[in-house]
């Protein structure tokens, strides 16, 4: 059941068929994918026919792409790539994928519409130009061997806990884009906006954005790929963390204590392993000044600063009046101070942690 009238199928599943090879014994890996898939769409959709997948199960892949396949791409409202070697090997597979992708640049509701799952490892340099800023869903993992292990291969069973988890995460997405789609047949229509701080007075994110969004941080949060620790006296935990929750909206996965240490885990063991795999760390300034673990943290940021070249951001809390004596090397950084107006202090500190400088999401771009 499609939910448009231009709209046929809401998933058409890309993938390379002889990743679909049956084991002895078992169905092929993707109609498994697909099956396993369809379970968790029903239960975030309500509906076992609130949803329609279609795959491509001929295994003639010798003749150009048959007219029937070319409309239900173009009829569909979501594409689901299962990525491989043998995918990106596949030229069936990338005119599949260019065909898509050309049907949805001529449409004007293409954010969020292309979703990947990594089978196998592969080369991003090696991606779809059109596929490289894609937060993917990997369901390989490297064992104990160093040897590469495809989740849920040849079939799933109840103990794949990280293969089910993943494919929960991947329905609550592509639920969204249905959802999207179902909501054009009321006139409730909206292009997805870019993600805004609410600090500035805009709007918050929509309901399929702000899924889309958790969904891509989850799968970083779970690669351990953080993009900024956050440093600060516990005093000022209330004013950290909406910085924090900013930095969200801005696809920035910041590192809290109280979001990211497991209760019954050592924090200080969580903060060393942070510390020496961390992007770079945001230093925050307060009224009440520093707290005795954070002039620690900073001991240790500045060893990993002088290294490696972490950045190393001080940030001037809004509520500071008066800024307490700082330490040697924060005297000669580049601040951030959320007590002016001029320059915007977020899309500096954005600055700060992704070396990228660029005009921050608004609620008034075209979409």
């Amino acid at each position: 059941m499609a939910h448009a009238d231009d709209v046929k199928h809401d998933v058409f599943v890309s993938y390379a068929h002889s990743d679909n090879m049956p084991v002895i014994g078992s169905e092929g890996w993707v109609t498994s994918l697909v099956r396993n898939l369809q379970s968790f769409l029903a239960r975030r959709l309500g509906r076992t026919d609130a949803y329609s997948i279609w795959m491509d199960r001929r295994f003639d892949l010798n003749a150009p792409i048959p007219q029937a396949i070319t409309e239900n791409l173009e009829r569909s409202a979501a594409l689901l790539v299962v990525l491989s070697p043998a995918y990106l090997n596949s030229e069936w597979c990338r005119r599949e994928a260019n065909h898509f992708l050309e049907t949805i640049r001529r449409s004007r509701t293409s954010g969020g519409r292309v979703f990947i799952v990594e089978m196998l490892p592969t080369d991003r340099e090696s991606w779809p130009a059109e596929f490289k800023d894609i937060v993917s869903c990997r369901l390989w993992e490297r064992s104990s061997a160093e040897a590469i292990v495809t989740l849920g291969f040849p079939q799933p069973s109840s103990s794949d806990r990280t293969y089910f988890a993943v494919l929960d995460r991947l329905a609550n997405s592509i639920a969204a884009v249905i959802q999207k789609f179902r909501q054009r047949l009321t006139g409730d229509d909206q292009s997805l906006r870019p993600m805004v701080g609410v600090a500035n007075g805009e709007e918050p994110p929509s309901s399929a954005e702000a899924q889309q969004l958790s969904f891509e941080l989850d799968q970083k949060r779970d690669a351990g790929d953080y993009d900024v620790f956050l440093c600060h006296n516990t005093e000022d935990k209330s004013e950290v963390k909406t910085i924090g929750e900013l930095l969200i909206r801005q696809r920035i996965l910041p590192w809290l204590d109280d979001w990211d240490i497991r209760p019954g885990v050592s924090w200080q063991t969580a903060l060393e392993g942070q510390i020496e795999s961390i992007k770079s760390a945001a230093v925050f300034v307060g009224e009440s000044g520093f707290g005795p673990w954070q002039n620690l943290e900073l001991e240790a940021f500045l060893r990993e600063f002088a290294s490696r070249r972490c950045p190393v951001i001080p940030v001037v809390l809004q509520s500071c009046k008066n800024l307490p004596r700082l330490p040697t090397f924060l005297r000669g950084l580049q601040w951030v101070d959320f007590r002016l107006r001029e320059p915007e202090p977020l899309p500096r500190l954005v600055w700060g942690i992704t070396g990228t400088r660029g005009r921050m999401a608004s609620s008034t771009d075209d979409a």
